[in-house]
């Protein structure tokens, strides 16, 4: 066997244990979405009953957004430099919703395990 095939070998084994990792967390994970019995619909109410704020800061940055360019391209560039600052606001708004809700959800969780042990 010369140098070449046997790399050749080689990343073809490699190629072959990447795909098979991946396979089985693909299976890991729709085992886990079997187990909740949750769709889609379920779990965005679930998640927007946790933290109601992201999905509010999302709403408010698209309608900036979409609001925005249909103004740019009306030829209102005031209204349209107010929607994009109003973009910035509300995508602010947005991450800081995200990153006090993980923060929350940290707390309430070691508070549980405080309270298990």
């Amino acid at each position: 066997m010369t140098d070449s095939e046997d790399m050749t070998f080689r990343r073809q084994s490699m190629d072959t244990t990447k795909e098979l990792e991946w396979i089985e967390l693909h299976e890991k994970l729709i085992d886990i979405n079997l187990k909740t019995n949750e769709n889609f619909m379920t779990k965005s109410i679930r998640k927007f009953k946790e933290n109601p704020f992201v999905p509010i800061g999302i709403c408010a940055t698209t309608f900036c957004l979409v609001y925005g360019l249909i103004c740019l391209r009306k030829g209102d560039s005031k209204t349209q430099q107010k929607m994009m600052r109003g973009r910035i606001m509300a995508q602010g708004f947005t991450v800081t919703a995200i990153i006090s809700g993980l923060m929350y959800s940290l707390v309430q969780k070691t508070k549980q395990k405080d309270n298990q042990n």
